[in-house]
């Protein structure tokens, strides 16, 4: 059984993939992804995660494609 990541942890595997396929630091993507906000499930039914990225047009883009990519494996964060 897989576990359920924490909104720390979404984060963090968020910016390991965009560091290895854009490439820049891990640290330059965490700044840019922003904090993972946990939304409650009653409202979001599909998933219960959401990011409000910053940077350039082409980070946010990298950015929305890897939330994309990750939300299909891991639609939901723990609390």
């Amino acid at each position: 059984m897989a576990s359920v990541p924490t909104p720390d942890e979404m984060r963090d595997l968020l910016a390991t993939l965009l560091e290895g396929a854009a490439g820049g630091s891990h640290r330059e993507w965490l700044r840019a992804i922003g904090p993972v906000e946990k939304l409650p499930t009653y409202l979001n039914i599909h998933c219960n995660w959401a990011v409000h990225p910053k940077g350039k047009p082409a980070e946010r883009k990298a950015i929305e494609q890897a939330v994309a990519v990750v939300r299909a494996a891991h639609p939901y964060v723990a609390p």
